[in-house]
């Protein structure tokens, strides 16, 4: 049996209140950005300059976004439906990952 590769230290699984993320999109299509429209009258963008960038879709009932480097990365959403379902996971040097709804946040 092949040995487990070591992983980096991740906080101790737990509940606690608020938000994962807000509700603010952290990463906006900025200028220069690929953009296409979506039908609820949302953008969906890609752009950067290497060796970092960002992709995502922002609208009416929130946002995703995926953005990173070489040395890692983060990929993080907000929903602004009943309940507003939100939550992140960064891989990098600070491995984290969140969800949250109504209010809890769960893993954090």
């Amino acid at each position: 049996m092949a040995a487990v590769p070591a992983v980096g230290a991740i906080a101790a699984p737990g509940t606690g209140t608020g938000t994962c993320v807000t509700s603010t999109n952290p990463s906006p299509p900025a200028t220069g950005d690929t953009t296409a429209a979506l039908p609820d009258g949302g953008t969906a963008y890609a752009g950067g300059t290497a060796p970092t960038g960002h992709v995502g879709a922002q609208g009416p009932h929130g946002y995703i976004v995926a953005s990173g480097g070489s040395s890692g990365g983060t990929i993080s959403g907000y929903s602004t439906d009943q309940g507003n379902l939100n939550g992140s996971t960064t891989v990098g040097s600070s491995p984290s990952v969140c969800a949250g709804v109504n209010g809890t946040t769960v893993h954090s």
